[in-house]
């Protein structure tokens, strides 16, 4: 048995190293999860999971889901957990809280699971999967990209209205956020803009869309921009110049601050 005591003095402020995440199967019902070492979120303990580890989401409990069923298009929450007595095994967790997940029930009723870091949060599909999606970075900002971009619901209005990312990113904010807009539109000069989420106002990220022919049969603009909260729902606000324009909106991924 090994006891968390004090943490390292000479690490950084709430450091982490390794632990990245990764999902390179499709259909997959697990990821895995790098070995690595983290600060917990209190920057108290030192949490270290020794070797690369498999979370299966369909599984309850210690390397799965702490609660409830896996769902389609939820947003899921990655801690790395442990016993600060040191008598059960380090290891992973997911939740749909962003704060703090349900711990489980320790195999060593001697100790239990009380600290823990959030190391990372990603989309599940709509069948529900986990999507192929790839972690990448080191320290406590990384970036989350999705191998395909989710698409999220937007319909068009000629005054700036509300675009929801809820179902592919972390309600966080501000965080920035990488998107790719394909546009439609049969009126030459047609344009769309984009702006994060303000309900004053504010200034706008302009994407300039404009058709050169009478029919504009395909634009693709990827771009990044900060999305805002707007009843808990990472937000982002959209103009276009008609209303019968097809716009699809997709989430390639976004930034994550551990």
């Amino acid at each position: 048995m090994s006891i968390i005591t004090d943490p390292i003095v000479n690490l950084p402020f709430l450091y982490i190293n390794g632990l990245n995440m990764s999902q390179t199967t499709a259909t997959a019902t697990s990821f895995a999860v790098s070995a690595g070492q983290c600060r917990d979120n209190t920057n108290t303990y030192d949490l270290t999971l020794k070797s690369n580890t498999t979370v299966n989401v369909n599984s309850i409990g210690l390397n799965g889901l702490d609660t409830g069923t896996f769902a389609a298009s939820t947003v899921y929450y990655v801690y790395l957990i442990a016993d600060s007595q040191g008598y059960n095994q380090t290891g992973v967790i997911i939740s749909t809280n962003k704060t703090l997940p349900a711990m489980p029930n320790p195999l060593n009723p001697k100790g239990s699971y009380t600290v823990y870091r959030r190391i990372g949060s990603f989309a599940s599909l709509n069948t529900p999967n986990v999507p192929i999606f790839y972690q990448i970075g080191s320290g406590s900002t990384r970036e989350l990209l999705y191998d395909s971009p989710v698409q999220v619901a937007y319909t068009p209005t000629t005054s700036f209205s509300t675009c929801s990312l809820a179902v592919a990113v972390p309600s966080f904010a501000p965080i920035k956020v990488s998107l790719s807009i394909a546009y439609n539109t049969s009126v030459a000069g047609g344009q769309i803009n984009a702006r994060a989420y303000n309900p004053a106002g504010g200034l706008e990220s302009q994407i300039n869309l404009s058709a050169v022919v009478a029919t504009e049969t395909s634009r693709f603009a990827p771009f990044d921009m900060i999305a805002m909260l707007n009843n808990g729902a990472p937000t982002i606000q959209l103009q276009t110049a008609n209303t019968s324009d097809i716009i699809t909106i997709l989430v390639n991924g976004f930034v994550d601050n551990l």
